[in-house]
């Protein structure tokens, strides 16, 4: 039954017997019912089917950072009368890298046999530098065999994406302090990446008793390839020794981006209290010659 202004879809399969040969062959197919219906069809039945390769894939673009493991998964069908071996390449931009592997493999491959009527599924992994630009990319992957190619047209979207650097001023990683007295030490944060970096809050992790502090406390935004300076000022314990100690600045940003950099620091001996060892001293000298010269004599 079909409602009024409504279809239905019927199939019809036609298989033809061992022993036909090739030519045309000619159907009615009648459909019976208030009204009778004809549709008249012909089948040619060829000697072989001509070569015909065809490439296929549900995501033809795919989006992602330099960084994503970008995967198309490509179906290779050989409608063609005969087997035949696949060869594979790609059209893509100097820097990319591209590797086929059969869908669920590890093996990478360069062709491959499939029957014929039969398909495969393939997977094209393509690897970016870390340094690409963002943008949109064009690729085009290529099948051939012997009588027969295909063409299928790919894409990727690079997304930006902010990197991060910490290095102090002039490229130095260390600086000198005193014992419970201030020192300023001057970091640069830098984005070197192609995208901004937001909401940067700074950090430090110093020895127990040591003081950190920042100016500023958090950047909302750095620009991609534009650096900061930071002001740190370090106050190390007041019982700190002589010596060199190891501080760690570190950078957040909202997105999940880190980087950390280790600073030397080097605590040296206060003048103060180099001053106030002389003056010991020199009383001491002093009380010796006063003695000696009063009671020298006896």
């Amino acid at each position: 039954m079909v409602t009024p202004d409504s279809q239905d879809l019927l199939q019809l399969r036609l298989e033809p017997p061992a022993g036909a040969g090739p030519g045309e062959y000619r159907f009615v197919v009648a459909a019976h019912g208030a009204t009778d219906f004809k549709l008249p069809i012909v089948l040619t039945v060829g000697k072989e089917l001509p070569a015909k390769l065809k490439l296929t894939t549900d995501f033809p673009a795919l989006r992602g950072t330099a960084t994503t493991a970008f995967k198309f998964k490509v179906t290779v069908a050989n409608d063609s009368g005969r087997d035949a071996t696949i060869n594979f390449s790609a059209d893509a931009p100097k820097s990319f890298q591209i590797t086929f592997t059969e869908a669920y493999g590890t093996q990478q491959l360069t062709s491959i046999p499939i029957e014929a009527g039969k398909s495969k599924d393939i997977d094209m992994a393509v690897a970016l530098p870390h340094d690409t630009p963002a943008g949109d990319y064009k690729l085009t992957l290529h099948a051939r065999s012997d009588a027969a190619s295909s063409d299928l047209a790919l894409g990727i979207t690079v997304i930006g994406r902010p990197r991060l650097s910490l290095a102090g001023e002039g490229g130095r990683l260390s600086g000198n302090a005193y014992a419970g007295q201030p020192s300023q030490l001057t970091v640069v944060l830098r984005n070197d990446g192609s995208a901004a970096a937001r909401d940067i809050e700074l950090s430090g992790s110093a020895p127990e008793g040591w003081k950190t502090s920042f100016d500023p406390k958090a950047v909302s935004e750095l620009t991609a390839g534009r650096s900061r300076s930071v002001q740190v000022t370090l106050t190390p314990s007041p019982r700190a020794i002589a010596g060199d100690y190891q501080t760690t600045i570190s950078a957040n940003a909202a997105d999940g981006q880190s980087e950390s950099a280790n600073f030397r620091i080097t605590v040296l001996t206060s003048t103060l209290w180099g001053a106030v060892g002389i003056g010991v001293i020199a009383v001491a000298l002093l009380v010796v010659v006063f003695a000696v010269a009063r009671f020298g004599r006896r």
